[in-house]
């Protein structure tokens, strides 16, 4: 629905206006009425999330061209974090319990406080607002003062956005660093069995050594013979 809406962006406005509209409607029925009937999933949370991110991407570029696509890349770098870490589980309290009160405030109930409202208001409705000061500048839609509201909002839900990723990026060196350590203790212990090894080898040759020479030695000296009975043996013959 995005995609025709995007396509009828120039020709028709306020028909895509309605089919933005609209989409952000279901986004929210789809959710509600997946969890009711017990039919979520895994893959169904991810593309939900991916095709929100796709179609509130298609207004930020459409209403601010190349500017338009820092807003998505937050957005896809969040999604990719969020998901990475744990899935759908991402939005449940303990994700938060390290946040900032703020944050906590954002996410708290599933996004039923004001904060969260705000939030998500903000993140759905900003790029349609934006867009709709190009397109349609005097409908409601584009109202300044609707924009005091929707701004602050996206810049609340930038906010998270950017905390979670920074908690991201902390979690994946803190592990990297981890594994390091665990790698140089591994090959510390290696070598250090390596040299025991080696040393206790070493000194078994030694000792061999030393014991075939010492058994060589008494065997090259022979003894000197007695005399029984300490007797001298018989005196030459003298001649007359």
């Amino acid at each position: 629905m995005a995609c025709v809406g995007a396509a009828l962006a120039r020709s028709q406005p306020r028909t895509a206006l309605l089919l933005f509209l609209a989409n952000f409607v279901l986004d929210g029925v789809d959710g509600a009425l997946a969890r009711r009937l017990g039919q979520t999933s895994s893959f169904g949370a991810f593309l939900d999330v991916a095709v929100d991110v796709a179609s509130r991407g298609l207004l930020w570029v459409m209403a601010l061209g190349a500017p338009g696509l820092a807003p998505v890349l937050l957005e896809a770098l969040t999604f990719v974090a969020t998901h990475a870490a744990s899935g759908p589980a991402w939005k449940d309290r303990a994700a938060f319990a390290g946040a900032p009160r703020w944050a906590q405030a954002v996410m708290a109930n599933g996004f039923k406080t004001p904060a969260g409202v705000l939030a998500i208001g903000g993140l759905m409705l900003c790029p349609l607002w934006t867009w709709a000061r190009g397109a349609l500048p005097h409908t409601p839609w584009a109202h300044p003062l609707l924009g005091l509201v929707l701004v602050p909002g996206r810049l609340l839900a930038a906010g998270v956005e950017l905390w979670l990723l920074g908690s991201h990026v902390s979690r994946l060196l803190g592990d990297d660093v981890a594994a390091a350590v665990e790698r140089r203790a591994a090959a510390a212990d290696v070598a250090g069995l390596g040299k025991a090894g080696v040393g206790g080898g070493e000194g078994k040759a030694a000792g061999k050594g030393k014991g075939k020479g010492a058994g060589k030695g008494a065997q090259e000296e022979p003894e000197e013979p007695e005399t029984p009975g300490g007797v001298e043996g018989p005196a030459a013959p003298a001649v007359g």
